[in-house]
């Protein structure tokens, strides 16, 4: 396999990932357009002589309304950069349901995270048969009970923290 070969297919799968998302948006506002709609009392064109409303998907080909979320559905489950699903146990797409956050740590941080990742990733799949995974429960437990410690906290002991970096 050659490097061209997989730059071609991650360029590809980046741009199936972005036309998703624009997907996703362009079908979130239509929703809320519907929304608005319904609560002024008016109703749109197509809908009120009985036609289904149409849409035009991201390869510029007019789809019914029921397409196009049947197409969005299809492309929820697809595998991700890693080629694991990034559908979790509970259906959804981590990706989709929550806001990206990027964050810069000490790489003595970022292996601490990892190993505790790691250890109890394998205590909790042993006890519970469940899976754990990084994105939907390790970063908001970490970040949850970090930000519950740092509520009582005042000016100085966050100092004294920021010392110890």
């Amino acid at each position: 396999m050659s490097d061209d070969d997989r730059a071609s297919r991650l360029r590809s799968r980046r741009g199936r990932a972005r036309q998703r998302v624009e997907e996703r948006q362009q079908a979130a506002e239509a929703a809320e357009t519907a929304e608005a709609t319904e609560t002024t009392g008016t109703t749109d064109e197509a809908s009120a002589d009985g036609r289904d409303e149409r849409a035009t998907g991201a390869d510029g080909v007019e789809q019914s309304a029921d397409d196009a979320s049947a197409e969005s559905a299809d492309t929820d489950a697809t595998a991700g950069a890693d080629g694991r699903s990034d559908t979790g146990a509970d259906g959804g797409s981590v990706k989709a349901e929550r806001v990206g956050t990027y964050m810069y740590l000490p790489e003595t941080q970022k292996r601490e995270l990892e190993r505790v990742y790691g250890t109890l990733k394998v205590q909790y799949e042993y006890e519970y048969d469940e899976e754990f995974e990084k994105n939907r429960h390790f970063f908001p437990a970490v970040v949850r009970h970090g930000l519950e410690t740092l509520d009582g906290m005042d000016a100085a002991d966050v100092r004294a923290i920021v010392d110890d970096l």
